[in-house]
């Protein structure tokens, strides 16, 4: 059955996002997450900023599996038991 939303959940060590249809779950690298979280709220606000056709966006690919040396950096600065705060701070 397939859902009627985007479903974000943590497995393991990996962020795993699944869209709604038949695709695959996508496993990705905490860095990876931060990136695409990144590209996704710059998309958004430049949706609110400007028309289609004055739109400075460009497409943006984020390997779900790259950047793992950023990982390293993301637990020592939030430590691997951080939880998430409700202003938005990292997990």
């Amino acid at each position: 059955m397939a859902t009627k939303s985007a479903r974000v959940h943590r497995f393991r060590d990996s962020v795993a996002l699944s869209l709604p249809g038949e695709g695959e779950t996508v496993y990705m690298t905490p860095a990876a997450a931060v990136s695409l979280a990144r590209s996704l709220a710059a998309a958004a606000a430049d949706i609110g900023a400007a028309a289609f056709t004055q739109s400075g966006f460009v497409p943006v690919e984020v390997d779900p599996q790259a950047q793992r040396e950023a990982d390293a950096a993301l637990v020592a600065a939030f430590g691997r038991g951080a939880r998430a705060d409700s202003d938005g701070g990292a997990a």
